[in-house]
């Protein structure tokens, strides 16, 4: 690396300073907290860095997230990766280039003395990829000697070249640093701008209003003075044209606003699903789940689209308002205004009830049919045949009757621009004939009508929109606020212990229990009491009991799932406190009861190692090969066309009861914990498979514990 590259780069024994002060130079609030910085150990390997990046922008208040891309998509990348750390490729202690604005051709970069540096951005991307490129400087170089081509050209070429070749290769090593999605919804709002572009698209909505009243006031002072010259006719024709691209413009705005926005609000709403306890998702039962994931599909569109509608509405009508106000219908024209937005709200309260309604009733028939379907053993058994539709016929039936009302309401708020246009002709007539109103007037009057019409079906719309929303939050609602459940901050435990694999540890005590207890909300009775345990490394336990004995709670317990009642507990002499969810998380590692892990929708890969950083690198894929090999997993990968790469679960390649069990047990496995508990994984297994799956785990883990039936 150039001594260039060393001045403008912070070494990672300082990314203690460099985290805070590139949140501070990109604007981002975070906790005002001390952030210890790394204690690297000789050898660290690069999951330990990530490791302590993730937990100390959680300590922060902020999240760091690794991507990255493939080689000719990276100058895209940096362009767009601002606020970013990015670390650059060398041997010894790591070095991070702090990324804090990018455009196609330059990025701004802070330095250790805080300085911004603007460099050119191919300068960037040389130093990340001169390692893949300097393999093929050899080949290139004979090919464009052999081909002859200009000296001019040559770096053309070469460029081309190396995007060819090397199309498939993964470029990683950045982190982008943002806000969580369960942070202050406003921060990530302004973190986007999104706030800017509203603003901006409200001046852009009034400079239409604006551009377009002009045109027609050139038009109609020349009409009505009878001076229609030509040169009026084009200073109208080039409003009016002028005024075209800035209406595509606003429309590109909006669409982008609310893409973004529904964006950041389905992250958070998926946030908070993956932070709800499995009593809450229990309690629920599949149709009332099915029909908050409808709610919240709607609440992302309608909240948008609806409220960039009601914000335009609202400015024509202020528009409206003014034009009606100096036009002939004068205070008239203004107070029937008023008296027709009155009439829509009261109309627009008595829809949002009949919607609220409506809405309940179609939730809760989609919740019994769900309910029904699953359970329709349970029917046969405990109903007669003429009972089976009772309870369908009578929630059916009204529901239509809800149904009948609610659109007759709507068709009521829809007339509302027709109304407005009558009572805006008999304030008209009014003031024509109680005094006598110049052209001019009559023709602002008539403007402020139209306009006041056009301000009031957006409304209508926009209105609409968000009053399903509304409605639509109430079930999503738990959703939004659950995702603040995942800003609890990383302990300063996590981030002082030395940067090394668990596995490189000497023998210590891994777990630690006294006088553990739980009891479940709700419930007079606890399921465990006064348990005492001690799990050295390098000890293997078998937890037997029968069913509802509380095997599965303490494993919970000790795995993090669920936090103690009473008791204490510790790992490694740390308690919850000072390692955190995280810290703690990565220290036990649980495999759960078939029916509570799941096989998800993705690679073979991706199911293995979603424990780690994704994109797995070439490395964790050797380690998730040879771990399969194994547990006996070869075969399978042999059948697979596509190997570890290959797609499974409910769309893809569908695996086995005991390819399941196995799957389960690699997950566990590398993500290299210092203890792993298997909650009955063996159960699906045949004999001289558990044989051979059970000798890999103790051989693997280095501490277990097995949960068992007697």
């Amino acid at each position: 690396m150039s001594d260039s590259w060393e001045a403008l780069s912070w070494p990672g024994r300082s990314l203690g300073q460099a985290i805070p002060a590139l949140a501070q130079a990109c604007g981002l609030t975070y906790r005002n907290a001390p952030l210890p910085s790394p204690v690297a150990q000789a050898g660290a390997p690069a999951s330990a860095w990530s490791t302590w990046l993730e937990d100390a922008a959680s300590w922060l208040g902020l999240e760091l997230e690794l991507v990255g891309t493939f080689y000719p998509e990276v100058e895209q990348m940096l362009a767009g990766a601002a606020p970013a750390l990015i670390q650059l490729p060398g041997e010894g202690e790591p070095r991070f280039i702090l990324l804090v604005g990018g455009t196609r051709r330059k990025v701004k970069l802070l330095t250790p003395e805080l300085r911004r540096v603007h460099l050119p951005l191919q300068r960037l991307h040389e130093v990340l990829c001169q390692e893949l490129e300097r393999a093929r400087e050899p080949v290139l170089q004979r090919m464009l000697s052999a081909t002859q081509v200009p000296e001019g050209r040559r770096a053309r070429v070469r460029a081309a070249l190396l995007r060819n070749q090397l199309r498939s290769r993964w470029v990683g090593g950045c982190w982008l640093l943002r806000y969580p999605p369960g942070a202050s919804f406003w921060n990530q709002v302004k973190q986007r701008k999104l706030h800017l572009k509203l603003l901006t698209l409200v001046a852009a909505q009034a400079f239409s209003y604006g551009g377009w009243l002009l045109a027609w006031w050139l038009l109609g002072r020349g009409a009505l003075s009878g001076r229609l010259d030509p040169g009026v006719i084009l200073g109208w024709a080039a409003l009016l044209v002028a005024l075209v691209p800035l209406r595509m413009l606003m429309a590109w705005m909006a669409g982008r606003m609310s893409v973004e926005g529904g964006g950041l609000l389905k992250q958070r709403l998926l946030a908070g699903a993956l932070w709800l306890e499995p009593e809450e998702i229990r309690s629920e039962g599949v149709g009332r789940t099915f029909s908050r994931v409808l709610e919240a599909e709607a609440v992302e569109s309608l909240t948008m689209g609806g409220g960039v509608q009601a914000v335009l509405a609202l400015l024509e009508l202020v528009f409206a308002g003014a034009i009606l106000a100096v036009g002939a219908g004068g205070g008239v024209h203004l107070a029937l205004l008023l008296v027709a937005l009155a009439a829509g709200a009261l109309v627009g309260w008595r829809y949002a009830r009949l919607r609220a309604q409506w809405t309940g009733l179609r939730l809760l028939l989609t919740h019994e049919l769900s309910e029904r379907m699953l359970g329709y053993r349970t029917r046969l058994m405990h109903e007669t045949l003429e009972q089976w539709h009772h309870d369908e016929d009578q929630g059916l039936s009204q529901y239509l009757s809800v149904s009948r009302r609610m659109d007759g309401v709507q068709v009521l708020l829809g007339t509302l621009p027709r109304v407005w246009m009558v009572l805006g002709l008999l304030g008209l007539l009014h003031t024509l004939v109680s005094a006598p109103a110049s052209p001019e007037g009559l023709a602002v009057g008539i403007g402020g009508m139209l306009l006041a019409r056009q301000a009031l079906v957006r409304a209508n719309l926009g209105l609409s929109r968000l009053i399903d929303a509304v409605l639509a939050w109430d079930k999503v609602g738990p959703l939004y606020r659950a995702a603040a459940r995942g800003q609890e901050e990383c302990a300063p435990g996590a981030l002082v212990a030395p940067l090394t694999d668990s596995a490189e540890k000497g023998p210590e005590k891994v777990v630690e229990a006294r006088g553990l207890g739980f009891q479940y909300p709700g419930r007079t009775r606890p399921v465990l009491q006064g348990a005492e345990l001690s799990l050295m490394r390098g000890e293997r336990t078998l937890l037997e009991g029968p069913s509802g004995s509380g095997k599965s709670t303490l494993a919970a317990l000790l795995s993090g799932v669920r936090i103690p009642t009473e008791g204490l507990l510790l790992s490694q002499g740390l308690d919850h406190a000072t390692l955190g969810l995280r810290g703690w998380r990565r220290r036990i590692v649980l495999v759960p009861q078939f029916h509570e892990n799941h096989v998800l929708t993705g690679a073979f890969a991706f199911n293995l190692l979603m424990g780690r950083s994704w994109p797995a690198n070439a490395q964790d894929l050797r380690e998730a090969e040879s771990l399969c090999q194994e547990l006996g997993l070869g075969d399978l990968l042999q059948r697979m066309p596509g190997g570890l790469q290959q797609v499974v679960g409910e769309t893809g390649w569908r695996l086995s009861h005991g390819e399941r069990s196995r799957l389960f047990i690699a997950r566990a496995l590398l993500q290299r914990p210092s203890m792993v508990i298997l909650d009955e994984s063996f159960a699906a297994l045949d004999p001289i498979t558990l044989k051979r799956c059970m000798e890999c785990v103790v051989r693997r883990a280095p501490a277990l514990m097995v949960i068992a039936h007697p």
